[in-house]
């Protein structure tokens, strides 16, 4: 089912406007009942809506077939979305929500629950007391909405529970959206695609893998830090090519919470009772950049680069940024949370010391190449995932790292830099890391 993350991804996928708010995650459009419990919850709120159409004269003749479908689907969709704000105390009490005219995404994006139809039940639920609807009166601006008492009673009533919100069949999960300019903060567009063998073959993957995913026993231990929400495994691919080429670009896997838990929390997670180990790339996206030249690295970490000893995140966090420039006049250091660049040095100082080491980075850099790696490492990524599958081997995407069970960490290891040297020529090293974070030794007495 979604929770953070997917709703996380909802905004990012454009749902909503530069205006709304972002305290809230945005409506999701493809959340819905699976177990009996909000089944029953949900045609206990379609009938009480039906009642309400009948005593104020709402309607005058029977709804066709498809239309009566869809508005069954849609009813679904928001009991989904109140019963995930209900149950799942890691999120906000409310959810963002467009309610006015909004430009139709490509089909294939489209959900029962959205436009007019949407608009509509929401403001009957309302009326009913199923849930509490604040219209924002600023253009641009969303609308937010939230569970009421009357419905958390009807949740509590029904004994509904995260294992019974899932998701509509037909949810896109190969999602292309406009690439964003950072110089003009635009909401991202939906892009079409052309069907082919290839998107075919990616969309029954992901679906296999999410698959794998529901079924697996997969826990959160309390570690006393709040609630985390261990139903949230549904994933997506997400790229941002170039709209000649929407596929062309990122292709990473989004959703799942264990992406959005801060490292140290995700020694709480369990997968058929076993602890798990971080399996990831070493300097990967510098290596992919090697490989792309044909030319073999220099060995050991990629970003301990001589003279910016002691600032390796901050190395790679450039290094990562001249692959993406368009061109070499980059000005000032990249703006990264958690990052410090290294006092005293400039830009360009940083690239003359990391090209001294890498000179054969520099027909890489201001060349845009970094949506392609990308695509690349994320194509990287998902073969690992499929052939860890195919060994019943559960493994959550990290990006450029896979977490998998203690006992498996030698068979994962293996497979990642078996996969890279079939996928680029070159084997990209891979190394694992405990869940576990090191306790701090205790300070001296005094």
């Amino acid at each position: 089912m979604g929770g953070d993350a997917g709703q996380q991804e909802a905004a990012v996928l454009g749902h909503g406007l530069a205006g709304a708010p972002a305290r809230y995650p945005w409506f999701d459009d493809w959340a819905a009942p699976e177990g009996d419990a909000l089944h029953d919850l949900t045609s206990d709120v379609a009938a009480r809506l039906d009642r309400d159409e009948e005593e104020r004269g709402l309607r005058q003749r029977q709804r066709r077939a498809r239309v009566e479908t869809e508005r069954e689907l849609a009813i679904g969709v928001i009991c989904a979305n109140l019963a995930h704000l209900v149950l799942d105390a890691s999120l906000p009490a409310r959810r963002a929500v467009l309610l006015g005219k909004t430009p139709f995404p490509p089909k294939r994006y489209r959900s029962p629950a959205s436009g007019r139809l949407r608009t509509a039940l929401l403001d009957q639920m309302a009326g009913l007391g199923l849930l509490d609807l604040q219209t924002s009166r600023v253009w641009r601006e969303a609308s937010n909405f939230g569970p009421t008492a009357a419905f958390r009673d009807l949740c509590r009533a029904r004994s509904v529970t995260l294992q019974d919100i899932g998701r509509l069949p037909k949810e896109e999960t190969i999602v292309a959206k406009l690439r964003r300019d950072p110089k003009r903060p635009t909401p991202p567009k939906l892009l079409d695609y052309p069907e082919t063998l290839e998107t075919g073959e990616m969309r029954d993957l992901v679906a296999r893998l999410n698959l794998q995913l529901a079924q697996a026993d997969i826990r959160f231990i309390d570690d006393g830090e709040g609630p985390v929400n261990a139903y949230d495994r549904h994933m997506r691919r997400l790229f941002n090519g170039d709209p000649s080429n929407p596929l062309e670009g990122n292709g990473r896997l989004f959703g799942g919470f264990w992406q959005n838990l801060k490292s140290r929390r995700r020694g709480s997670i369990r997968v058929d009772g076993e602890e798990l180990v971080v399996v990831d790339y070493s300097s990967m996206f510098a290596r992919l950049a090697y490989a792309r030249m044909g030319v073999q690295p220099p060995e050991g970490d990629l970003y301990a680069v001589p003279g910016l000893e002691g600032h390796r995140e901050a190395v790679k966090k450039l290094v990562s940024a001249f692959l993406f420039d368009r061109s070499n006049r980059r000005p000032s250091w990249p703006d990264s949370p958690g990052m410090t660049p290294p006092a005293g040095i400039s830009v360009a100082q940083a690239r003359a010391a990391i090209l001294a080491h890498h000179p054969m980075l520099k027909q890489c850099f201001g060349c845009c190449l970094g949506h392609s790696l990308m695509r690349q490492e994320s194509d990287i990524i998902v073969t690992v995932l499929r052939r860890l599958m195919e060994e019943n081997v559960v493994g959550l995407n990290l990006y450029d790292g896979v977490l998998a069970p203690a006992s498996t960490a030698d068979f994962v290891k293996q497979t990642m830099t078996q996969v890279s040297l079939e996928m680029t020529g070159m084997m990209i090293p891979a190394t694992v890391k405990s869940t576990t974070p090191t306790p701090q030794a205790n300070p001296a007495p005094r």
